[in-house]
């Protein structure tokens, strides 16, 4: 009996993988973009207050938390080309920030994506005190093929077209 315990325990332990990173931006990478790119899967992204303009879509493809200081301390300019937010993964947590539309951009701000992971498509989608506001031109929130999606206090101002949230 003693035996079996410590093999499954060696079991567990081998199938965890190593422990989550924290990245911090701006401390650890300059750019979101750059904390985007150094993470691995399940590691966290804390974002500190301040204005950030990255230069294209924000593309997450890998499990990620991206944790914002404050949903109105942190300001997250859309690019004129492209999607505020690329969501194409599953277990993606993302809160406490604002994305300032771009009127020039006809995209969707946050675009969550699972229809290329057909039949199934993507799990675990959580969204929380974000805000959209400024001109934008298509619905705010827009998620296709995604399962266990949850969302709580969104807000999405500005847009002249489409809808707040979009499912």
């Amino acid at each position: 009996m003693k035996k079996f315990f410590l093999v499954f325990g060696l079991l567990g332990l081998g199938t965890t993988g190593a422990l989550a990173a924290t990245i911090n931006v701006p401390a650890d990478h300059g750019t979101i973009e750059a904390a985007i790119a150094a993470a691995g899967p399940f590691d966290t992204i804390t974002i500190d207050n301040g204005t950030y303009n990255p230069a294209s879509t924000l593309t997450i493809d890998k499990a990620l938390t991206i944790s914002g200081a404050s949903e109105a301390g942190v300001v997250i300019n859309i690019p004129a080309a492209g999607y505020g937010m690329s969501l194409k993964a599953s277990d993606i947590l993302l809160e406490n920030f604002t994305l300032v539309g771009n009127a020039a951009n006809g995209n969707f701000p946050i675009h969550a994506s699972g229809t290329t992971n057909l039949p199934g498509g993507f799990d675990n989608l959580t969204l929380q005190y974000i805000t959209i506001q400024g001109s934008h031109v298509r619905t705010g929130f827009d998620f296709n093929g995604y399962n266990q999606l949850v969302l709580s206090h969104l807000t999405s101002n500005g847009a002249s077209g489409g809808n707040g949230v979009q499912i």
